[in-house]
């Protein structure tokens, strides 16, 4: 096995694993299926202006999994329409809806950009 997929068997672990980063999370197709997976999460409600270094209101949500699980379960890629449905620490339930997919096949993660 080469160093990518070496890389891409890893995500398995740090992004799956039960001892990894992972946060489980169900991805909702637009015919309503749905696909359980685990990945990371992130739900940003502050941001520093770039320029200015200062805080700006804002928020940056995004889900990143491995591709392998998905392709497993439909060869379908993520979309507009899609959602996904993730609760917080606090087990409050949210529905958040795909904005953006944007693959990185050079390990086999996909990113996932959402919004309320």
């Amino acid at each position: 096995m080469n160093l990518r997929g070496l890389a891409e068997s890893d995500l398995a672990d740090t992004l799956e694993g039960e001892n990894g980063a992972g946060s489980p999370f169900t991805l909702i197709d637009d015919e309503k299926k749905e696909y359980s997976l685990t990945g990371t999460f992130g739900d940003i409600g502050y941001l520093l202006d770039n320029e200015t270094g200062l805080p700006v209101q804002g928020r940056t949500i995004t889900a990143t999994y491995r591709m392998k699980s998905l392709f497993a379960e439909t060869n379908r890629p993520p979309g507009k329409g899609w959602q996904v449905k993730v609760k917080d620490f606090n087990d409050m339930e949210h529905l958040l809806h795909v904005v953006n997919y944007e693959p990185d096949r050079s390990i086999g993660i996909g990113r996932l950009k959402l919004a309320v």
